[in-house]
């Protein structure tokens, strides 16, 4: 609140758009699955795949997320904990026709509706095509940094994303086998007073794009021996999604750990050492930040006054 410098604000931004920027430039290899690493001897890892092939590092790194296979083996003693909040979130398109009736706040930003019963509603425009159409339309020579435009907007469109989270027992007991059809009337049902225009949000989504998804975190406080093998993002410090911290904390955790192995490659530190380093700091702010949205969901998803 009240930043000024553009590097300090918040901005709701598409995933798409963002891991085609991340990708650029990089060489990925699709199509194999991890199944299992070994420490070697030589103080190096093998990760192993599902077609029998491997690949030899210096470091593993799980960034394999939330139901990360990496971390399942590594800290076998830390799987993720389910939370009370349930979550029945869809896609609004954002375009001419609902611009017009949108709330402005809606449709440009990132809102957050606290009625007085325990549930809340969160929403966050993405506007990703648009401003990257803006950028390419400005004639920025995307080429010289290892980008392709064709790439950058494939499967990119604008919407509203917006969740509404409430305690599982206000769902019926079947609520993870329900479709988008069934679920859009559980919603409309929880706001019978709100304003038109979020109602409006919610009964003109496309049903296709509605979903429901139980919360859940990591195991935490919990600490481990530094090894060849280290997590980043949600393989480590899965979070509920009620703050927006979980991709920020993904990034954060990949710049300390450039930087740490840049180091260690430069000879200026001890490999194991210094992963232990960042993971030290890692957990401080990464389960800071679980505890932080944890409870910020757990207080509103109960009744309040």
């Amino acid at each position: 609140s009240g930043a000024t410098d553009a590097a300090d604000q918040h901005y709701g931004v598409s995933r798409t758009v963002l891991r085609n920027l991340l990708l650029a430039g990089m060489t990925v290899r699709y199509g194999r699955t991890f199944q299992r690493y070994e420490r070697r001897p030589d103080g190096r890892v093998t990760a192993w795949f599902t077609d029998g092939s491997c690949a030899v590092g210096d470091v593993l790194v799980g960034a394999d997320g939330a139901n990360s296979l990496v971390r399942q083996q590594y800290l076998p003693e830390a799987p993720r904990v389910t939370t009370d909040a349930v979550s029945i979130a869809g896609r609004l398109p954002l375009n001419e026709a609902t611009r017009a009736w949108l709330p402005t706040d809606i449709a440009t930003g990132m809102t957050c509706v606290l009625p007085p019963a325990g549930s809340f509603l969160f929403t966050s425009a993405f506007d990703g095509r648009r401003r990257m159409s803006d950028a390419i339309d400005r004639g920025h020579d995307l080429a010289s940094v290892g980008l392709d435009a064709g790439q950058l907007l494939d499967d990119v469109s604008d919407y509203v994303l917006w969740a509404f989270i409430t305690h599982r027992r206000r769902y019926p007991a079947n609520w993870s086998a329900l479709d988008g059809a069934e679920l859009k009337p559980l919603v409309a049902a929880m706001m019978p007073d709100w304003h038109p225009s979020l109602r409006r949000m919610v009964a003109e989504t496309d049903a296709a794009s509605v979903g429901v998804l139980r919360f859940r975190r990591s195991t935490l406080d919990y600490e481990w021996t530094p090894t060849p093998v280290t997590l980043i993002g949600d393989a480590v410090h899965n979070m509920p999604p009620v703050m927006g911290l979980g991709a920020n904390t993904a990034l954060r955790d990949a710049a300390e750990l450039s930087r740490t192995l840049a180091a260690v490659r430069r000879g200026e530190l001890d490999l194991v050492a210094a992963i232990g380093a960042y993971e030290s700091r890692m957990r401080d702010y990464g389960f800071g930040a679980v505890r932080e949205s944890t409870q910020i969901g757990r207080a509103s998803c109960r009744e309040r006054v």
